[in-house]
């Protein structure tokens, strides 16, 4: 695995360790924000919604004009609950 790849594991990794179940994001758009506040070029924002948004000018001189491109992804993902039966010695989820 390159060095790109790697650092493609780590955001992964950091972003599915943060909670997020609905209506609660602030931690993942928290995480994003400060994953592309390093990044030259990029300008972020958070909507009215929570919603973050990220656009990237490249900043060469000599950088062709490109289509745009969107990645668009939720930030949350179900809720769940865990409940331990002590007298049957049971794990449930919900």
């Amino acid at each position: 695995m390159d060095q790109l790849e790697r650092r493609a594991v780590e955001i992964l990794e950091g972003l599915a360790a943060q909670p997020a179940a609905p209506f609660f994001e602030e931690r993942p758009a928290r995480f994003i924000l400060e994953t592309l506040a390093n990044l030259k070029g990029v300008e972020t924002r958070r909507d009215q919604f929570g919603n973050v948004i990220a656009h990237y000018r490249n900043l060469a001189s000599d950088a062709a004009p490109r289509p745009p491109i969107a990645f668009v992804a939720h930030m949350d993902h179900p809720g769940f609950e865990i409940f331990l039966d002590t007298e049957q010695k049971n794990i449930y989820t919900a």
